[in-house]
């Protein structure tokens, strides 16, 4: 089976400056947000938490690092009651695969930008 060479050329586009280092950089840090924020969101959850402000900002933000694969999913999730924690967990491992992705491609285009704007091109 032969791809064509304009699909070809479209992925080695999107993907040709793709640093590896700033990926993996970004998903360490949007992983431990996630853990952290699930941590804080159980200690809410149970209401534990106290009054700091940063531990409820976290908890709040829960919501945020467990879109999309956690509102897409969720009827799947609880269906399968042996294996909700697997899916659980999985869920935030491809949500924080997803957000570094987006915020290395984002660091890619603010880059690209500041380059263009300075008068030089590649």
């Amino acid at each position: 089976m032969q791809t064509s060479v304009a699909s070809k050329t479209n992925f080695s586009m999107i993907y040709r400056n793709f640093n590896f280092f700033t990926f993996i950089f970004a998903w360490t840090v949007v992983g431990f947000l996630t853990f952290l924020s699930f941590i804080a969101f159980a200690a809410f959850d149970e209401g534990t938490i106290g009054t700091n402000p940063i531990w409820i900002v976290l908890a709040k933000s829960f919501y945020i690092f467990r879109f999309p694969f956690h509102n897409i999913f969720w009827p799947f999730m609880i269906k399968n009651d042996f294996n909700f924690s697997k899916f659980f967990f999985l869920g935030l491992f491809l949500n924080s695969l997803l957000y570094a992705l987006l915020v290395e491609r984002l660091l890619y285009l603010i880059k690209r930008k500041r380059v263009i704007t300075n008068g030089v091109s590649h």
